[in-house]
């Protein structure tokens, strides 16, 4: 009997020793969120013109391999055709393979990897710079399709590991959604196990021409 009640003695003892931890690690997360949202508001002038500049660049340079051409008004008009009207079009217009390597080799995987060390960097002083805390703070209109978070998921495998650290983090802090983490999870997972979607925020859903795709509808 008296083991018995020493066992639950112990397991009251740790119980309220990880109680406290969670508290403590909770308090030391709002700290940070508080100094980070702080210091993003201050530089937020600065910061938000140098992301889109990256996100601009990761999109255009990713439309030309598409649409061989950087006009807007034409990459916007077919983005507006049926799915069918927009492969002849490409297949149309297709670039030559060694040419595509080329655009990768010189263009597109160099600067992914600058543009991925520098987002890590912003993100560890200024925690992840959501479009939904950009908002907060930055006065001028941002374009719908604009989100940093498409950078990690054009990262290179050199970069996964400190990804999956950093951004559990951010996602604890609530400066990354649900949806976001479980997207970036399939990516720096070899983009090979939707279920990392499926998990967080993700569902099957049937779209306007009937089809079954995957959709974020769960992600706070």
């Amino acid at each position: 009997m008296r083991k018995f009640k020493l066992i639950n003695i112990v397991i009251l003892i740790l119980i309220i020793i990880s109680l406290n931890a969670n508290a403590q690690k909770n308090d030391s997360l709002q700290i940070i969120v508080n100094i980070q949202d702080s210091l993003l508001k201050k530089d937020i002038n600065i910061i938000v013109p140098e992301l889109i500049f990256m996100y601009e660049y990761d999109q255009a340079i990713r439309e030309y391999l598409s649409y061989a051409t950087f006009n807007t008004s034409i990459t916007d008009s077919i983005e507006n055709l049926p799915d069918t009207l927009q492969k002849k079009y490409r297949d149309k217009n297709q670039l030559p393979s060694e040419l595509t390597k080329k655009i990768y080799a010189d263009y597109i995987s160099p600067y992914d990897k600058k543009h991925t060390k520098r987002l890590i960097e912003i993100t560890k002083k200024y925690g992840f710079p959501s479009r939904q805390r950009i908002k907060k703070y930055y006065n001028k209109e941002l374009d719908e399709e604009f989100s940093p978070h498409i950078i990690f998921i054009h990262s290179a495998k050199e970069f996964w590991e400190e990804l999956e650290i950093l951004m559990t983090t951010e996602k604890e802090k609530g400066f990354y959604n649900k949806c976001q983490y479980g997207h970036l999870l399939w990516h720096i997972h070899g983009r090979k196990n939707i279920q990392y979607m499926l998990d967080n925020g993700f569902k099957f859903i049937t779209d306007e021409q009937g089809r079954k795709v995957l959709s974020g509808v769960d992600c706070k």
